[in-house]
């Protein structure tokens, strides 16, 4: 019975070490909110625009960036608008040949970035996802980060047919720190709201 408490207690005061306190960020222009740890360091928009020009992709704007420190973050989050390039009725009937399809398109962009900036890319990993009742296509991979870690991404791409547009979030973290970071991140992607 004693070792019982004991581990009762342990796993308490646990749990309440690694509690995180969100605050939802709304974006009423775009009718979409979000919620953030509050200790997370908001990446400044000039910040955000120069991985707009390195990307080269012209098609998007990066409203959210969002890191787990301000130096020497293990993770952070994207959320960006896209141009609508695929809707929810194509997700809900692609095929194992479409999402292969994407898949190579995915690696070969990234193929291409990294001849760019000589960072690694695994190859994509490329399924559906639903988030309640909004329907994304889901793209996995792993990239080589700064002294060579390993990053895990899962980009969300989120068709908004109704308002023509595509919402984008991207979660990463150090392939490291997973445990520390699995369940903050997954609750961020459950509060997105739009």
């Amino acid at each position: 019975m004693f070792k019982k408490l004991i581990i009762y207690i342990v796993g308490f005061m646990f749990s309440i070490a690694n509690a995180v306190d969100f605050k939802e960020i709304k974006f009423e222009q775009e009718n979409l909110s979000i919620e953030i740890p509050q200790d997370w360091s908001v990446v400044k928009k000039e910040t955000l625009d120069s991985f707009k020009k390195v990307s080269g992709n012209k098609n998007h704007r990066t409203i959210l960036g969002v890191n787990s420190s301000q130096y020497n973050h293990k993770a952070q989050i994207r959320l960006s608008i896209y141009n609508l390039t695929i809707t929810e009725e194509m997700l809900d009937a692609i095929t194992t040949d479409d999402l292969n399809y994407v898949k190579e398109m995915f690696d070969q962009q990234n193929r291409l970035l990294q001849q760019k900036t000589g960072q690694f890319f695994s190859e994509n990993k490329i399924s559906t996802f639903k988030l309640n009742s909004k329907i994304s296509l889901l793209d996995s991979y792993v990239r080589k980060g700064r002294n060579n870690s390993l990053w895990n991404v899962d980009q969300y791409m989120f068709p908004d047919s109704k308002n023509n547009r595509e919402i984008r979030l991207t979660l990463s973290y150090n392939i490291s720190e997973k445990e520390k970071y699995k369940v903050t991140l997954n609750n961020i992607l459950n509060s997105l709201k739009f």
